[in-house]
Formats: C-alpha cells, structure tokens, sequence
C-alpha cells in the first residue's frame, strides 16, 4: 500500500510494512519539521512595485515545505493595483500580516471560492475549505484584544503590547485607537466624528468652560461673561483667580443729597435719604408710611 498525505498539512502517512530503514529518518523527521512549519513558521510574499495585479497562488506540496503550510502569512513589498492571494481549497487558520504598500486592496480565495478582502496590518484569517473570513474583535466575544498600535495620525506606530479586554475597564495608557468604524447598535463605541457631531447637534460649545445663552446663540463664552446687569441690580467675581463665582448685589434705593447716587420711584423710598446707600426694607417702608398717614 502506498503512503498517502493528510487532508490538511500534507504530511506523509506511512502505509504498514512501508519504508523499511527509511521510516524515521527521512521520513517521519520530515513531517515533524513540516508540524513546526505549520505551527510556527513564516512565509513571506514580496511584491514589486510593477506588480499588475495577476493572482499569487501559495505552493502547496505533499510530504515537502512549502507556502501554504506555515502559521503566518507576511505581505510585504508594494503594488500599484489589487493582488490576490491564493490559497489551498482545505481547512486552516492563518495569521496575516498585510504590510504592502498598495495602491488598491489586497485579497485571499481559496482555488474554490471568492476572494475576501484583507485589512492593513494584522488579522485572522478562518478557511473553511471553500470561503475565507476575516476574523473580527466581535467573532471573539469576550476574548482580548491584543497588539493594539500607537495612533499617530492616520497610520499605526510600534505595537503597544498591552490587552484591552471587553470585561473589564483597561487603561490605554495614553494610546489612541484610530480608524474606529461608525457605530451603529447600543453595544458599539463611536468614533470622534460622531462625538463632534453629536456635540454640534446638542448646542453644546466646543470650548471647555464655556456656555451659549440658548441654542440660537452664536458664540459661546464663560459664564462671568455672558451675564450682566443693569439699574440697580450689579454681578461681580468673587474670588478672582481661585474658585470663583458670581455674586449678584442691589444697590440702595432712594436719592439724596449726600452719600450715593440712589435710584427712587416713590416717595417712600425718599426716607432715611440722607447719609450713604443703604437698602430699605419694603416691610419697613409699609410700616413708616402707615405711621405718617396716622398722624
């Protein structure tokens, strides 16, 4: 009987009473080097800049090394349009780190099914034998997030080699989490533009510390600014440059030949006129004007 290879790593299964003195080596020490390959090892597809585009198809090769054996698939090199990467049409999971500069996207298909796009940088990658699906956080449910990258702009920087995990509070440390997609549900995050945007919607200025007056106001300001006083009533700072807050006052009422300039509107305010501002209580003006009008 002859040897035959496995369904999904093409390693060599000995068929009984085959291979005498040749069993072990080269034999099986071949398909355990092959294991290693496909447990740990790397396979890199460079492109050339004048890549145009034609599909790269992974070798894929019984009882000997190959592409489409190893654990993580590195991309690398530049393109000017789309590339395909083709895989063998069998079960497997790779690591993909997609590092091309491309002009375009970068797929993966099996010989038998239809391409799926690979994000930049690193992913996940799930064959079923026929399609490819590109693992995301969600597909993890409570599983961590690991490696995620330093924003700087519009592209990551060095890893950050820190877990941010979905049952429990984890600090970023300082670290920015960019291309976050527009959330759509309760249950996902949203992004800064749709921050701004809900801010915008709400009336709520820009500026921290400052305030609109109504949703119709144009210009937002502090507090300290925006109110004001007129005739009697004045507002001033308490406490400048500490913890601040407004104090509103009255001034006295009644005018005179002395002391303050005082605001007066009858005459019963015109009692006790002399001397400096003083406020007068209504209930007393009440009282003094039914004293006078008794006598």
């Amino acid at each position: 009987m002859a040897d035959s290879p496995t369904t999904r790593l093409r390693l060599r299964k000995q068929s009984l009473g085959s291979n005498v003195n040749t069993h072990g080596d080269p034999y099986l020490n071949t398909s355990l080097d092959l294991i290693d390959a496909a447990i740990g090892g790397i396979t890199t597809i460079t492109f050339a800049g004048t890549s145009t585009g034609t599909a790269t198809t992974l070798t894929s090769t019984n009882y000997a090394s190959d592409e489409a054996r190893a654990a993580l698939l590195t991309l690398a090199g530049t393109s000017t349009t789309n590339q395909t990467i083709t895989i063998p049409s069998v079960e497997k999971l790779y690591d993909v780190r997609n590092n091309i500069a491309i002009t375009g996207t970068a797929y993966m298909k099996t010989a038998a099914g239809s391409a799926t796009a690979l994000p930049a940088g690193y992913s996940r990658v799930s064959v079923d034998g026929t399609s490819v699906t590109v693992l995301r956080p969600t597909d993890y449910q409570a599983a961590a997030i690991e490696n995620v990258g330093v924003g700087t702009g519009t592209a990551f920087a060095a890893p950050m080699h820190s877990v941010i995990t979905a049952t429990s509070a984890r600090s970023m440390g300082g670290y920015v989490l960019n291309s976050l997609g527009t959330g759509t549900t309760t249950h996902q995050a949203v992004n800064k533009g749709q921050m701004d945007a809900a801010i915008a919607a709400a009336g709520i200025p820009a500026a921290a510390g400052a305030v609109f007056v109504s949703l119709t106001d144009t210009t937002p300001g502090y507090l300290g600014a925006k109110v004001s006083a007129t005739g009697p009533l004045a507002v001033s700072t308490a406490n400048p440059g500490g913890n601040e807050s407004l104090v509103f006052s009255i001034a006295a009422a009644g005018t005179g030949t002395t002391g303050a300039t005082r605001y007066a509107t009858t005459p019963e305010t015109q009692l006790g006129a002399v001397g400096t501002a003083a406020v007068v209580p209504s209930s007393l003006i009440v009282a003094q004007h039914a004293a006078i009008r008794s006598l």
